[in-house]
């Protein structure tokens, strides 16, 4: 965020005022959503290519991530 001239505190503090959630977890969930879109849309049929697509390094990492979020493995959406 030093690219950016702004510090973790003001930009977990906006996000809290804009969309009652802090940065990681906002940063999370669209990558869920991300994930989930490419499984639908069938462009790769690859768990640890999405993975890696969605910012993940490590299929175990995005795995539970992703089963955290939706309540199901990412093999059940397949």
């Amino acid at each position: 965020m030093e690219e950016f001239f702004v510090s973790e505190k003001y930009v977990n503090k906006v996000c809290k005022k804009f969309y009652n959630t802090n940065f990681c977890e906002m940063l999370k969930r669209e990558r869920m959503w991300a994930a989930r879109g490419f499984m639908v849309s069938k462009k790769t049929n690859d768990l640890h290519e999405i993975a890696e697509l969605c910012g993940y390094n490590d299929y175990s990492a995005f795995y539970r991530a992703y089963k955290d979020r939706f309540g199901v493995s990412p093999k059940n959406i397949k």
